[in-house]
């Protein structure tokens, strides 16, 4: 399994750490980690924030399938780190197929004490060769009637990523405001 970019836990670290610096350096309350795709990277992030200890974030990673990152590590492995960090106050995925979430939250809420975040793209599949994205026709249904339903299974940040639009988050708004 190789970290990302073929990068060390200590080279990932130094590569993170001026990015960490300059948002905590213009204010920023919040940071949104995201889309992380192997444990060596998440093991350097987990360490990079310790070295802040005002630094709060959310941590979401990228799927191979609904229990394993993409470099295969299975997601509890993940999920301990997060669970163990002061500074990470949500957990989740981003950036994933929606039919993934489901069946990712029900694995992640078996041992979850923090929050889940959850935000997938629209479910768009991009076709390299011919450089076009194929819409789904069921985007509707993935942001409100899926979206209740991963809401049931402990996320409590749910939102969208690539191909998702002001249309796609309107839609959650009105979902949850029907139901919340």
């Amino acid at each position: 399994m190789g970290s990302s970019q073929g990068l060390s836990q200590t080279e990932l670290v130094d590569f993170h750490r001026e990015r960490l610096e300059l948002l905590l350096q213009a204010g920023a309350d919040l940071l949104a980690i995201e889309t992380i795709p192997d444990i060596t990277e998440i093991k350097a992030l987990v360490e990079l924030l310790t070295q802040y200890p005002n630094a709060i974030s959310w941590l979401t990673v990228t799927l191979n399938d609904a229990h394993h990152l993409c470099d295969g590590t299975d997601l509890h492995e993940f999920q301990l780190l997060a669970e163990s960090s002061e500074q990470i106050i949500a957990y989740g995925v981003n950036c994933v197929q929606p039919d993934l979430l489901l069946p990712t939250l029900e694995y992640l809420k078996e041992i979850a004490t923090k929050p889940l975040v959850a935000y997938p793209n629209s479910g768009a599949t991009y076709d390299a060769t011919t450089k076009v994205w194929t819409h789904s026709d069921a985007v509707d249904e993935v942001f409100s009637n899926e979206a209740l339903k991963w809401h049931e299974s402990g996320c409590k940040w749910i939102g969208g990523c690539c191909c998702t639009s002001a249309k796609e988050i309107k839609l959650l708004k009105e979902t949850f405001a029907a139901v919340l």
